[in-house]
């Protein structure tokens, strides 16, 4: 399985989120709740210098108002935010916050979009 697939799958575990049903990985259908998320994720990884795979993820949250994107925001922040280990995630290390959640702007059916972005620090995967 993949990374954000793995991370889906542990938000969903952890959470009320419904992978496709109102959380959505790399792309947000048409026909998507008014309040969601949408995890995104560049492909592949970047090696560190300490032994480490770093990978970048993004969380959309939105909603018709400003505090049930606010509030959908936070739930995903204070799962993930700098924290050391994770259970069902075994190949993560750490989750460094980048940014907390912020408004972004609406988008184009008028609902608030809070942004958060996050490092995951991760077991080097093996080169073959």
């Amino acid at each position: 399985m993949s990374f954000i697939q793995d991370l889906a799958d542990y938000i969903a575990a952890n959470t009320t989120l419904v992978i496709d049903a109102n959380m959505y990985i790399g792309e947000e259908p048409v026909s998507s709740p008014d309040e969601c998320i949408t995890l995104l994720t560049s492909p592949g990884s970047s090696r560190t210098e300490s032994g480490m795979d770093v990978q970048v993820l993004q969380v959309l949250a939105k909603g018709k108002s400003f505090i049930a994107a606010e509030d959908l925001a936070q739930i995903v922040h204070d799962l993930l935010a700098n924290k050391p280990g994770f259970d069902g995630l075994e190949d993560v290390l750490y989750s460094e916050v980048i940014n907390s959640p912020y408004p972004v702007d609406r988008d184009g059916r008028g609902r608030y979009v809070f942004s958060s972005n996050y490092i995951m620090r991760k077991r080097q995967e093996e080169e073959s």
